[in-house]
């Protein structure tokens, strides 16, 4: 089977587990109020956007992997992830004064156009930000909350506990890395890969994993045997992410394509552009960092400047690189199921070739 199908196979099963959990969850919910249920639907809503689900199956192949078989409690359980996904993406939408996500309103922004006729200005965003926030804190209550009912043992549950809030305090550490980097002029290359690692690799790919094996029964030895995999992915997969910030389309990403040049974000392709294009094509891209709106011409004057330098070719060639080395580590890595082995490989690859 390949990752593909997999994810078909296993996608409508998450979507479905997803919709009863939160049906609930909003039916208790309106015993606390009704507002505290109008909160929920807004979380479900966001929630059952399109999404890869990427972290889900994750925990779903680490468990596989280290040798679990009971699909419908890993498939349960899993659903953690997704709402600490989720938490942490609603607040990063605040932190990015971002409008659009997953093709849609923002959680923050969709509270504030309910509200246009009563407030404006300062209190109208003070509005919108203090309702997004809230919304995100329920995707953390439910995160732990679906870990705590799952029916593994309660050793296991603590052990993934545990390394859940290794998982939020290494993005979170991230997160800080790249806000203050944004007001920063000394950014090294290395800074920037200690955010790709904390805010990707290490929360997208090795935690999941991770966890997954926990949950299994795997030990630290064996679970550190998956970071060789995780962390070359995570790294080419935020690569990746970046290319497609620039260069994607608007439509199939589902986000804007100028809010990493709006918010002057440190990423590897604008921090090797700028230390490979001249002079003059320096002034150009600096003149247009920042700005509040960026027009499309702006957008291909910087995506000329990044080819005509190298620097997409660089970081496309870097990305290969990194899934070769993700491949080659877990092939190697023993007690490990052979048909998760071909599966997370074949996801390395898929990856790679993503529009969204």
């Amino acid at each position: 089977m390949s990752f593909k199908n997999f994810y078909i196979t296993h996608k409508e099963k998450i979507d479905n587990e997803l919709s009863i959990f939160l049906d609930r969850k909003i039916k208790d919910s309106k015993k606390i109020s009704k507002k505290c249920g109008e909160l929920l639907e807004v979380f479900k809503e966001f929630t059952l956007r399109k999404s890869k689900r990427i972290r889900i199956l994750l925990v779903i192949l680490g468990y596989q992997g280290y040798g679990g078989d009971k699909e419908k409690d890993i498939i349960k359980t899993a659903l953690f992830v997704e709402f600490i996904h989720n938490y942490l993406l609603i607040h990063d939408d605040i932190i990015d004064h971002s409008d659009l996500r997953r093709g849609k309103t923002t959680v923050h922004k969709y509270f504030e156009n309910t509200v246009k006729e009563k407030l404006s200005g300062k209190e109208l965003k003070h509005f919108g930000v203090s309702m997004g926030i809230l919304v995100g804190d329920i995707g953390c209550a439910l995160g732990y909350e679906t870990l705590l009912e799952s029916k593994f043992s309660v050793e296991l549950k603590l052990k993934a506990i545990k390394e859940l809030n290794n998982l939020i305090l290494k993005v979170i550490g991230g997160e800080a890395l790249d806000v203050f980097a944004q007001i920063s002029q000394n950014v090294s290359e290395e800074d920037i890969f200690k955010i790709y690692k904390n805010k990707t690799a290490y929360y997208s790919f090795q935690q999941p994993l991770r966890i997954g094996g926990i949950l299994a029964g795997a030990g630290g030895k064996e679970l550190k045997k998956i970071d060789g995999y995780a962390v070359p992915l995570g790294i080419a997969f935020q690569i990746q992410d970046d290319i497609l910030g620039l260069f994607g389309d608007e439509k199939i990403l589902g986000k804007p394509i100028d809010s990493d040049l709006k918010e002057n974000k440190k990423t590897l392709i604008l921090f090797k552009t700028l230390e490979n294009c001249s002079d003059k094509d320096k002034k150009i891209i600096y003149s247009i960092l920042g700005k509040e709106n960026i027009s499309l011409a702006e957008i291909d004057k910087i995506r000329d400047i990044v080819k005509k330098c190298g620097v997409l070719d660089f970081c496309q060639d870097l990305i290969k690189d990194y899934i070769s080395k993700s491949k080659k580590a877990i092939n190697n890595i023993d007690n490990f199921d052979k048909n998760v082995k071909f599966l997370l490989s074949d996801l390395a690859d898929y990856l790679q070739k993503r529009k969204y």
